[in-house]
């Protein structure tokens, strides 16, 4: 996993996450292997659909879930490490797919909370207002 983040203004980030291919494929084909003993399809018995017909069937959903899957785990993998406070969720694009690419491209776009540093008050003198309540107010009352 690869990460890096910069500052788009005092609150907001962006973090650039590369997640590799190999990552994904090799984590989609477990899951596929997992779902070929269990998925029904007609014309054969539960259990015994050949590999190729669950990857045409359910291959384009499992990829689009395990990468998803990733990216938020790479995010919030990036987050605790940089020890970042989000504010709200962030907001995830990819980048375009170069053909030649070993890995998937995201940026996360989102808000901090702001860094608050409280100061030194024991200098500071803090006085408390009287008030006399005469005999006259009170039987007014």
């Amino acid at each position: 996993m690869q990460s890096n983040t910069e500052s788009l203004n005092s609150l907001e980030r962006k973090i650039s996450i590369s997640i590799p291919q190999a990552d994904v494929r090799v984590e989609v084909d477990n899951r596929l292997k997992k779902l070929s003993g269990k998925v029904k399809l007609p014309g054969f018995r539960p259990g015994k659909v050949p590999l190729k017909m669950v990857i045409q069937q359910y291959g384009l959903q499992l990829h689009q879930e395990v990468l998803g899957e990733l990216v938020q785990k790479y995010f919030r993998d990036s987050v605790q490490k940089q020890d970042l406070r989000i504010a709200g969720s962030p907001n995830f694009s990819s980048k375009s797919l170069d053909q030649n690419s070993l890995n998937y491209e995201f940026d996360a776009v989102f808000e901090v909370y702001p860094e608050i540093i409280i100061g030194d008050f024991s200098g500071l003198n803090v006085s408390r207002p009287s008030v006399q309540i005469e005999e006259v107010e009170v039987e007014k009352r």
